[in-house]
């Protein structure tokens, strides 16, 4: 993506949640057949197992029919968190920075900063993503699988400066 990009996906449920309430539906269907089948007490754990991951498939699944997948992005307009036809936008005059924030010697992760006072109230789905006051967890960063890539937070940053959503900043705790 390039900086001129209108938009940067952070996160985004529309690939792998229908995938997961697929494999919890048909993960609940074989462990309810294997108990039926296998009888005696495992064949009752099995049931139960196989039960719950029905009842969360099917949780999943209507969620999804109902809200749609949720999406978290960095667009000229804020962050904007998207679930279904809902948005909640956290706006650029409430960012102060978006940048890395180095934990130890092996956690890094890409933050997004902004001014308590100025925002007294967080958009809710937002705040599950406060780490602590003034500041939002937006990714991992690193080489491992579901972490952002060093070149992706360089089209973020090349993004956060186009589109002047604060300053970026890069940061190290203990």
């Amino acid at each position: 993506m390039t900086p001129d990009a209108q938009q940067i996906v952070l996160h985004d449920d529309g690939t792998n949640a229908p995938v997961i309430a697929a494999g919890m539906l048909l993960a609940g269907a074989v462990a309810l057949g294997a108990g039926l089948v296998l009888g005696e007490w495992y064949g009752i754990v099995l049931l139960v197992l196989g039960a719950l991951l029905l009842v969360a498939g099917l949780v999943a699944v209507v969620g999804l029919w109902r809200y749609g997948a949720g999406s978290l992005r960095l667009t000229p307009q804020g962050l904007v968190h998207s679930h279904g036809d809902r948005q909640e936008i956290l706006p650029p005059e409430a960012i102060e920075g978006i940048g890395l924030l180095r934990q130890g010697r092996d956690i890094v992760e890409l933050s997004l900063w902004y001014d308590p006072a100025g925002l007294p109230e967080l958009p809710r789905v937002l705040s599950g993503l406060r780490r602590e006051p003034g500041r939002l967890h937006l990714a991992m960063v690193g080489e491992d699988s579901g972490c952002m890539s060093l070149d992706e937070v360089q089209r973020v940053r090349a993004f956060v400066q186009a589109h002047r959503l604060g300053e970026w900043r890069n940061r190290s705790r203990g």
